[in-house]
């Protein structure tokens, strides 16, 4: 399948692209200097219509990737990025469970948000995670001290975290429905996102899982008004579109 560019000049990019989302995930680097690799490193995607996907296949010497879990060292079971899940894995390729953490007794200890997908693509989802629940939490702080005084503090803090979540659900899905319009029309099909997609669904079930989530989407019951600025802050959200870089809190299962 042709895109115009020759294989030699992809694979340029493909590296120059790891070596950005490497950058991004770079415990040396600022703040600001990973996220203007991540930025950068979405922009080339975008613009050559290199897609995960495309990441792996462009390695030299790769081989096929099995399929696998990974999952967190760190509970998220009870945070609000845990409503951002299904967004995050539509937009990774991914399928987002939770891992049961028992103790001897087999009692349940607590949950640990887990991904099913190739490494890659899984590493990207628990890194979206980091990033997402970082910011929200950030920003939440931030608005209930603004808001100190004309808001009841765990009513501003629940309402614009929720409503936060809500938005980055909708972003993500907004992004992901754009590159596969841009892969679509810029490779002339999408057919390898679809094939990709039925072989991961095959390879959940032979693991036990079923591909097909029924979670419905997360909406603000509470402050309207804290709720609207949570959703205002989502827009601010810089997402990392792909990271290779394996981070130190990820483990895989399979």
């Amino acid at each position: 399948m042709s895109t115009g560019i020759p294989q030699s000049k992809r694979d340029m990019i493909a590296a120059k692209i790891r070596a950005l989302l490497a950058l991004s995930r770079n415990e040396g680097a600022t703040e600001a200097e990973s996220m203007l690799a991540a930025e950068r490193a979405s922009e080339m995607m975008s613009k050559y219509a290199i897609a995960t996907a495309d990441l792996e296949a462009l390695t030299p010497g790769s081989v096929k990737e099995s399929w696998g879990f990974r999952r967190r060292d760190v509970a998220d079971s009870t945070h609000v990025v845990r409503y951002c899940l299904l967004a995050i894995g539509r937009f990774t390729d991914t399928i987002p469970t939770w891992y049961r953490v028992n103790d001897s007794a087999g009692n349940l200890v607590k949950l640990q948000i887990a991904f099913f997908g190739t490494r890659v693509d899984t590493e990207i989802a628990q890194c979206l995670v980091d990033m997402i629940r970082a910011t929200i939490d950030r920003e939440t702080s931030q608005y209930v001290a603004s808001v100190k005084g004309e808001i009841h503090g765990k009513t501003a803090r629940i309402s614009f975290s929720q409503g936060m979540a809500l938005r980055v659900s909708e972003r993500l899905a907004e992004i992901k429905d754009a590159q596969d319009e841009r892969v679509g029309r810029t490779l002339g099909s999408t057919a390898l996102v679809v094939n990709k997609i039925a072989e991961r669904n095959e390879a959940a079930k032979g693991a036990g899982m079923n591909p097909e989530h029924k979670a419905k989407d997360k909406s603000v019951k509470l402050d309207p008004r804290a709720g609207d600025a949570g959703k205002a802050a989502a827009e601010r959200v810089q997402f990392n579109t792909a990271i290779e870089n394996k981070p130190d809190n990820v483990k895989r299962l399979t």
